[in-house]
C-alpha cells in the first residue's frame, strides 16, 4: 500500500536563504524516504542518513548563526538540541514495541513544519537585514545591546 507523501514542500517554507532552502528540501526529501521505509533493516538505514544530514544542516545553521552574532541563538540551538533528543528517541524505538509509523509522522510533519516556519524564517529575516544593511528591530538592538 502507497502511502501519500505526508510531507510536502512548499514555496512559502523558503526562509530567504539559498543554501538553506536547499538544505531544508533535502531533509523533506529524506523525511520522505524515512516515512516510506519498510522492516527493520529499511528503517534503521533511512533514520541514519535523516539523522546525520539533519546533524550536519544543524551545524551549518548553528555555525551561521556564530558568524552573524545571531541574536537569537541560544533558543534556536536549543530547538536543535530538542529536536535530536527526539529523533534519538525514535532511532531507539526502531524495531520495538513502542514505534509507530503514525507517531513518527505525525513528529516530523510538525517538526519540519512548526521550526522552519517559525525559527528559521526569523533566522532568514535577520540574516536579510543584516546583509541589506537595514537596521534590526528594537528587539534585536535590545538583545545585542546585552550579549555585549
Amino acid at each position: 500500500m502507497d502511502r501519500p507523501v505526508a510531507i510536502r514542500w512548499k514555496d512559502a517554507f523558503d526562509v530567504g536563504n539559498a543554501e538553506i532552502d536547499q538544505q531544508h528540501q533535502e531533509i523533506f526529501n529524506k523525511a520522505n524516504a524515512f516515512l516510506d521505509a519498510v522492516g527493520i533493516a529499511a528503517l534503521t538505514e533511512y533514520s541514519l542518513g535523516f539523522f546525520q544530514y539533519t546533524r550536519d544542516h544543524f551545524s551549518l545553521e548553528e555555525g551561521l548563526m556564530r558568524s552573524i552574532d545571531y541574536p537569537a541563538i541560544e533558543v534556536h540551538i536549543q530547538q536543535h538540541k530538542e529536536l535530536v533528543e527526539r529523533l534519538n528517541e525514535v532511532a531507539a524505538n526502531i524495531g520495538g514495541d513502542d514505534f509507530s509509523h503514525r507517531d513518527l509522522e505525525l513528529f516530523l510533519t510538525d517538526w519540519l513544519l512548526v521550526h522552519i516556519r517559525i525559527y528559521d524564517t526569523k533566522l532568514a529575516s535577520y540574516i536579510a537585514r543584516k546583509q541589506s544593511g537595514l537596521p534590526q528591530s528594537p528587539q534585536v538592538q535590545a538583545s545585542q545591546r546585552q550579549r555585549q
